[in-house]
């Protein structure tokens, strides 16, 4: 069957008629017959009949001819380009050493009965080894201090398939579509010190172990106003729990934390590893007691406005007056708002909710966070726009209009997008701890320890220095024992206060005083228990003298005539005079002691007691009876002088002191003073991101800044940006590892590359000296490093965790420093190569005719030889590979082998007579040797050129899907191949027919920029990534010069504009345009400079129209028509320098029919962010060619019926 002969032009004889015809009336008006007995028809006829014959002769002209006819005016036909890949190795058996694959190996998709293999080359040497990523985590640390600091984190745990190759998808798989922000973490979502966690306050102190107590004690946590000194209730902000054996358990009322009856407190050396390290502060905390509190701001805060519930209408004229507010709580962390009057707030006026403040001593610093919303009338919430709210103090303000589909009355909801933050309320004031409990004493009295009996109150009064079976006078060493827990307060002062009256003893009056103790012969002293003695309290006197034994009418005694009693009052500190106290159990009574000892007595007087008397009868010496003598009997008696003692009272003078029964029994607040206090961020879905701040402590070591212990060894605290890796095992050391990261944005020729790459190593991170190939998240790319393997006491620990520390801003290429913006991560590859649709061909052998223009005809097609097109395809570790190597074995008296060089000119025009060059077709697949003049003649004889290798590719075909090469024959026993991208860039050789299609174009394209539409136009095709591009010349620059401005798209997924000089589009354009314009002429690309505005904008509506939606709609239009993309009148974007004036705005009367008028527009440049409110600025008369005005934000459109 003969070829089919190819049309090169396929115009017949009639349609070459036909257009003649047609072009007539354009070039000869007044000709207007055009019949066949025309004279002028005639002509053209046979002109079209000549024609028609050249076309035929044309058609008849081989391909071959056609494309030599192209490659005089240069163009020539495409060669084929091999696709190329990325792969991944992993060992089959894990126990054994790395498996080092060597570059050019080959890896293959499988072949079966229909298929055959297509097979690759790896580009580099791959050592494969065992280690899995485990984990990879992203840190942006912004702010100096602890306070002001931010801290934003992504991590991401891997959880693949160890039967799989190591490749870890980060993208939609992952469930992020436009994959993972690793270096720009959301500031809400990924905040680690702004998350809605679940909160908690956790108090420690030993004393909390008697919670479980049977007694009535209650705990109190307060905060303590700098201004005032007044307590406020904290712990109604939480739900409170207390530890018990493996597990908190809810206090039964948060509001009154009474422990009577709860379970014993179990210690921290008892709790999990995990709960313990939350509170332990690095071993610096040494409490071994806590409760918790979990916050529940919503709840209190609900009650709190309650209490004052404060809702507002403001007219647009006149004062603002009440208005009805409804509160409830619609979630966890929501609270909705409700107003019962239908009244939607117009132009000009707004509903306003004040929120009431914690206390007035407490400043509102703690206030977190909220997101709004608004009730639609078909019953769904959608988000408050920002133009709608305005946050003043603790008063939100929703200004009118509300958007169209806003129901009424309104409701909205406050939704806490941040976690509240305990620091901030805590750091406002003094946070007190304290147990309220009843005092309770305890009195004992007898000669020793040994020998003591119980003393009760309630039968006054007490005697404790008599001996009650002899009846002796008061005793030495005997003593009264005093038992409280109120001795143990380290801080606040203790009184022990008793009334005494000494028994026997006569006192004298001391005027109007009454009377006064004179009684001098005897001394006490004071001890208390300490662990394992008795020690003496010191006591000082009004001039600071000190002394340890005393008697009562030293101690300053009042005297009460109601009473009939003396009354001391002994004050004491206990961190100065009770150092050491010790509970100790004396008499099955286990608590803090005092004891008063009577030390020395002389408290016996000699009394002359009359016994009775004696009568003697005597008789006169007249014998009669005299009268009766009577005599009294004295005789000396010891009088004991016997202290007693009654009302004995000890008091706690701290604060919260309060008396809570009407029987008078004393209670006190025993405030724990050396507690600890940590703010706690729990992450349930993430625990790693747990954070902990110690609030109070009394270690000195402790720091008050927020720490992530399960975070370690990831540092928070420098500020920048760094990415951490954790692998499943130790990393080979003296071995390259390579790892490939997927990012969605390309690398930056020419950029300063800053990244720090490091490994830990035990408990210190060491700078990696030894990194073939860094990389900086950047774009898409390969990190080879190598950890040293050192000996000696420097040998490393196990090296598991790398990291790269990433600068916030980078000294791009023009010499400028600029922030960054990283890309997305997509994939993280290890033991990751690069493969390209290659095949090495070897040793072909022919023989050398000794003619000119020797040409060898290869055996397989199409080849590949290092061309411009081709080295842009492939990966740059093939730059340097020897595509071809061809030698010519010369015969004589020795025997010489001569590499010859290729050139990469088709007609070695280049080459000298005596050079040792030859030419290659890659499309043909065909050698050819030079004719003496361009290029030496290889000498005649047989089989004396050989063509030691060459490369070929299959072309379009080497574009395998992904997951398809699985085969590596070389290596198949110790390692798997694994492709999880698809093969893309192979090209087959360009076709006839696409060459002719193309031609023409070539011919007629603009291939020189010479005017400013040149610039433009050549500035397009230089990058898919340029959307436009704005030509202009600057009176202060040299007449050479020419500037471009140009606009990268914008991101499809978040609609955000890249910087030019990020994404490498800046030198893209300068490379692409600098090629194709006159020599003298300097270019210079810069990115567009964009310039936020602001519209308000006031409408009449036509009479009748129903203003519903009319306002999005207004809105939406003036959104699209300054848009830098879509906008403009003629809808390719709002044109470059042209300042964007109210008189623009009059094209919104075309486009909406409702409108009636503009009656005021305003564009105004937008505030910058943190402005105050109303700081926008006039726009300038004239815009710079550079600039690119857009629109902010939504614009503010209001609409009034006529």
């Amino acid at each position: 069957m003969p070829i089919e002969s190819p049309d090169l032009d396929d115009l017949t004889y009639a349609e070459i008629v036909e257009r003649a015809k047609q072009l007539i009336p354009v070039y000869c008006p007044e000709w207007t017959n055009y019949n066949d007995s025309d004279p002028g028809i005639t002509l053209v006829q046979l002109f079209a009949w000549m024609t028609e014959m050249v076309i035929y002769r044309l058609n008849r002209v081989p391909d071959s001819t056609y494309i030599h006819f192209l490659n005089f005016i240069g163009e020539r036909q495409g060669a084929a380009l091999p696709a190329t890949s990325l792969v991944s190795f992993q060992k089959l058996n894990d126990r054994r050493a790395p498996v080092m694959v060597p570059r050019l190996t080959e890896v293959a998709t499988e072949q079966t009965e229909d298929v055959d293999e297509i097979k690759f080359l790896t580009c580099r040497d791959v050592t494969v080894c065992s280690p899995r990523l485990e984990r990879i985590v992203g840190i942006r640390v912004e702010g100096d201090s602890d306070s002001a600091r931010e801290i934003l984190a992504i991590e991401r745990i891997m959880e693949a398939d160890p039967e799989q190759p190591p490749v870890y998808e980060l993208g939609e798989k992952a469930g992020d579509s436009a994959g993972l922000a690793l270096l720009e973490p959301d500031p809400d979502r990924n905040n680690l010190r702004a998350n809605i966690y679940d909160q908690f306050l956790y108090i420690g102190h030993n004393l909390l172990e008697r919670l479980h107590t049977e007694e009535e004690v209650t705990l109190h946590i307060e905060l303590k106003g700098n201004e005032t000194g007044k307590l406020f209730d904290l712990q109604k902000f939480f739900r409170w729990q207390y530890r018990v054996d493996g597990a908190w358990e809810e206090w039964p009322d948060s509001r009154n934390l009474a422990v009577a009856g709860i379970d014993p407190q179990l210690p921290i050396a008892k709790w999990s590893q995990e709960q313990a390290q939350l509170v332990s502060d690095d071993g610096r905390n040494l409490a071994q007691y806590w409760v918790r509190g979990e916050l529940d701001f919503e709840k209190y805060y609900l009650e709190l406005i309650r209490e004052h519930p404060k809702g507002r209408f403001r007219p647009r004229r006149g004062d603002s007056h009440p208005m009805e507010l409804l509160v409830t709580l619609a979630g966890d962390n929501t609270l909705e708002f409700s107003f019962t009057e239908a009244i939607r707030p117009g132009a000009r006026e707004a509903l306003i909710i004040r929120f009431p403040r914690l206390s007035l001593r407490v400043a509102p610093t703690y206030v977190p966070g909220l997101q709004w919303f608004y009730f639609t009338e078909d019953g769904r919430w959608a988000e408050l726009p920002e133009r709608n709210l305005t946050v003043r103090g603790l008063d939100a303000w929703i200004n009118g209009p509300l958007p169209a589909d806003a129901a009424a009355p309104p409701r909205f909801q406050a939704s806490r997008s941040r976690a509240v933050d305990l620091a901030a309320i805590t750091d406002e004031g003094e946070l007190v701890v304290s147990l309220e409990r009843q005092i309770k004493m305890e009195l004992l009295k007898g000669p020793d320890i040994n020998r003591l009996e119980q003393v009760s109150l309630e039968s006054p009064p007490i005697e404790p220095y008599s001996n009650s079976e002899f009846n002796i006078g008061p005793a030495e060493n005997h003593a009264l024992y005093i038992g409280s827990d109120v001795f143990e307060d380290t801080v606040e002062r203790v009184l022990f206060e008793f009334n005494y009256y000494f028994k026997n003893y006569k006192y004298p009056r001391a005027g109007e005083w009454g009377l006064e103790d004179d009684l001098r012969r005897y001394s006490f002293k004071l001890q208390y228990r300490a662990k394992n003695r008795w020690n003496p309290v010191k006591l000082e006197d009004d001039d600071g003298n000190k002394f340890q034994e005393f008697c009562f009418a030293d101690m300053q005694p009042t005297y009460s005539d109601e009473d009939q009693c003396f009354t001391v009052r002994l004050g004491f500190q206990p961190p100065k005079q009770f150092k050491g106290i010790t509970p100790v159990e004396i008499n099955g009574h286990e608590t803090y002691w005092l004891r008063m000892v009577l030390c020395h007595s002389d408290l016996t007087d000699k009394e002359e007691v009359n016994v009775g008397q004696t009568q003697t009868a005597k008789a006169t010496k007249k014998g009669d009876s005299a009268p009766t003598e009577k005599s009294s009997i004295m005789i000396q008696q010891d009088v004991h002088y016997f202290p007693q003692l009654f009302g004995i009272r000890v008091q706690h003078r701290g604060g919260g002191r309060r008396r809570k029964a009407p029987e008078g029994e004393d209670w006190y607040r025993h405030v724990l003073h050396d507690f600890e206090a940590i703010g706690v961020n729990e992450n349930i879905p993430n625990p790693r991101f747990t954070s902990i701040r110690p609030l109070v402590s009394h270690s000195i070591s402790s720091k008050k800044i927020t720490q992530f212990p399960w975070l370690r060894p990831v540092e928070t605290h420098e500020k920048g940006r760094s990415v951490y890796l954790a692998f499943d095992r130790d990393l080979p050391l003296g071995t390259e590892f390579s790892v490939y990261f997927r990012m969605t944005g390309q690398p930056i020729r020419g950029s300063e590359r800053t990244a720090q790459w490091e490994y830990l190593d035990g408990q210190q991170w060491r700078t990696m000296r030894y990194i073939p190939t860094s990389f900086d998240f950047r774009g898409s790319g390969f990190l080879r490093l190598m950890i040293p393997q050192l000996g000696g006491e420097e040998k490393h620990d196990s090296i598991r965790w790398i990291r790269c520390k990433l600068p916030d801003a980078v000294r791009r290429a023009d010499g400028s420093i600029g922030p960054i913006r990283y890309p997305r991560l997509t994939h993280v590859m290890l033991n990751a190569a690069e493969v390209c649709n290659l095949q090495r061909r070897e040793l072909e052998k022919f023989s050398a005719y000794g003619v000119p223009n020797q040409t060898l005809q290869l055996l397989h097609e199409p080849a590949v030889i290092p061309h411009t097109e081709v080295l842009n395809s492939l990966p740059v570790d093939l730059h340097k590979e020897s595509f071809v190597s061809v030698r010519v074995e010369e015969e004589g008296d020795q025997q010489e082998e001569l590499h010859w060089q290729l050139s990469l000119d088709d007609d070695l025009r280049d080459a000298g007579r005596h050079d040792s060059s030859y030419a290659m077709d890659p499309v043909r697949s065909s050698i050819r040797f030079g004719d003496g003049v361009h290029g030496a003649i290889p000498k005649a004889g047989t089989h004396n050129i050989v063509v030691e290798h060459y490369f070929t590719t299959d072309g379009r075909v080497g574009n395998v899907p992904a997951e398809s090469i699985s085969v590596c024959p070389s290596f198949g026993s110790q390692v798997t191949v694994f492709n999880p991208f698809p093969a893309t860039g192979g090209r087959d050789v360009e076709s006839v027919e696409d060459l002719t299609r193309r031609a023409p174009k070539a011919l007629t394209g603009r291939t020189r920029a010479v005017t400013i539409e040149d610039f433009e136009v050549i500035a397009a095709e230089a990058s898919g990534m340029l959307a436009r591009c704005h030509g202009f010349k600057d009176p202060e620059d040299d007449p050479w010069v020419v500037r471009l401005a140009v606009l990268p798209k914008r991101d499809p997924k978040t609609g955000e504009i890249p910087d030019a000089e990020e994404i490498g589009l800046l030198r893209a354009v300068q490379e692409y345009v600098a090629a194709r314009c006159l020599v003298n002429t300097e270019v210079r690309v810069q990115m567009a400079e964009l310039i936020p505005i602001h519209v308000d904008m006031r409408c009449l509506l036509q009479p009748g129209t129903n203003p519903s939606g009319v306002r999005e709609r207004a809105e939406a239009w003036i959104t699209r028509f300054l848009d830098p993309y879509i906008g403009g009148v003629q809808g390719t974007g709002w044109p470059f320098g042209e300042v964007p004036r109210s008189q623009d705005m009059q094209h919104i009367l075309k486009e909406i029919a409702e409108i009636r008028h503009v009656e005021d527009c305003q564009v105004l440049r937008a505030a910058r962010p943190g402005a105050p409110a109303g700081a926008q600025r006039s726009l300038p008369r004239r815009g710079r060619p550079v600039q690119l005005f857009y629109l902010a934000g939504s614009p503010t459109v209001m609409v009034d019926l006529d």
